[in-house]
């Protein structure tokens, strides 16, 4: 269900879902509802393909790779959780 999702409403529900059957998401759902959360807003923004690599974030929209003066932004947080969080906001200020 989660995979099907094709936009924040429908993710919306799901992991509203999932609280009220489960309660509170360990951190691996929680990991796995980020990872669905960047699909959807890469999806929004025009991203085809996100990447990162030696903590550079890679986004790439129109056969280009999106760049802050020219060089990949780096991702600063050190949990898993957290580096995700950070991404999607990347993508998010990537406007369209």
């Amino acid at each position: 269900r989660l995979a099907q999702c094709t936009d924040t409403a429908e993710l919306q529900a799901v992991r509203a879902d999932m609280a009220d059957r489960f309660g509170p998401p360990p951190p691996q759902a929680t990991r796995l509802l980020l990872l669905a959360d960047v699909r959807l807003a890469a999806g929004r923004h025009g991203i085809q393909e996100v990447r990162v690599r030696d903590d550079k974030i890679m986004l790439r929209r129109n056969g280009d790779f999106l760049t802050v003066h020219n060089q990949f932004p780096r991702l600063r947080a050190s949990s898993t959780n957290a580096r995700l969080e950070e991404l999607l906001a990347r993508i998010k200020s990537c406007g369209a």
